[in-house]
């Protein structure tokens, strides 16, 4: 059997920006298993690789763009977004329409 010490692991993704461009983010995680006898180096790998996943995302979900934003979402993400700003529209029309309350 392999005696194994340390486990490295690393997540990067670039999402484009809708502008001819990129946005980039990645994060290496590192563990010393050589401290610990019952140390299990695959399920600290997952862990470590699903950690840096989701430091990535959150990180790239903060973005300054909007593009690099919405390409992270999830499609229920995006038809929530889509039905919500749907009925804020419809809200503001109604509010527009002549005989309306306030206009």
């Amino acid at each position: 059997m392999m005696d194994v010490r340390e486990v490295r692991v690393g997540f990067r993704k670039t999402v484009s920006d809708g502008q001819y461009g990129n946005e980039t983010y990645e994060v290496s995680l590192y563990a010393d298993l050589s401290q610990d006898e019952d140390a299990d180096p695959v399920g600290t790998g997952h862990f470590l690789a699903g950690l840096a996943r989701v430091l990535v995302l959150e990180h790239l979900a903060r973005s300054k763009s909007d593009a690099v934003r919405d390409a992270l979402m999830t499609a229920d993400e995006r038809e929530a977004r889509w039905k919500a700003e749907s009925a804020r529209r419809r809200r503001e029309l109604d509010a527009a329409r002549p005989g309306a309350e306030g206009a």
